[in-house]
């Protein structure tokens, strides 16, 4: 299991991933089964809320806004 002290909500997706900003300042993806750490990204500074989950032709983005910046990323497309 990943321990972390989370400093915002978390969102939680269909595909068993939660994103959460952790008070050291990363954005983390965890494996919703297991709690394994998939994933970081030093924000740099504060989220201004939980991250987002959109979809633009059927590829998932996870967007947040920090301070001063909106960060989006696109998750991996699933193997067949």
């Amino acid at each position: 299991m990943y321990d972390v002290r989370e400093a915002s909500g978390v969102l939680s997706t269909r595909g068993n991933l939660v994103f959460a900003y952790a008070a050291d300042g990363n954005l983390i993806a965890l494996d919703a089964r297991s709690g394994r750490a998939l994933w970081h990204f030093p924000a740099g500074s504060a989220l201004r809320g939980s991250p987002i989950s959109y979809s633009v032709e059927g590829r998932q983005f996870i967007a947040v806004v920090t301070d001063s910046t909106l960060l989006t990323f696109a998750l991996p497309d699933r193997e067949p």
